[in-house]
């Protein structure tokens, strides 16, 4: 499979795919690991993966494409929305809210 059929299955996948979606398009372990060590593609979590070009996902959008239920709260909401720019010391701590009662708090380090 060539890199830019690859690149058009995740352009429609949103950017970033689980490895079950990759395998289900012919993307298998082998070819996968090529493209992350030429830096087409990113391991961004267990199981997910971003491809990698000038239109690759800000925090935000990673965030929104990996909990498509969540809701930001408190302070990244705040921030996300430009209500206020005091960031952490140490990072951005996103607050997000999953309907069906999972609750996640992700430390993003810059």
């Amino acid at each position: 499979m060539m890199e830019e059929q690859i690149k058009n299955i995740f352009e429609k996948q949103g950017g970033v795919m689980r490895t079950k979606e990759l395998s289900e398009h012919g993307i298998y372990y082998r070819k996968l690991r090529t493209l992350i060590e030429e830096g087409k593609v990113e391991k961004i979590r267990y199981g997910y993966y971003q491809w990698q070009d000038d239109k690759a996902f800000s925090e935000a959008s990673l965030v929104a494409a990996l909990f498509p239920e969540g809701i930001l709260c408190m302070e990244t909401a705040l921030l996300y929305y430009d209500y206020t720019d005091r960031t952490r010391m140490r990072g951005i701590l996103q607050w997000i809210i999953v309907p069906g009662g999972h609750n996640f708090t992700l430390s993003i380090l810059r």
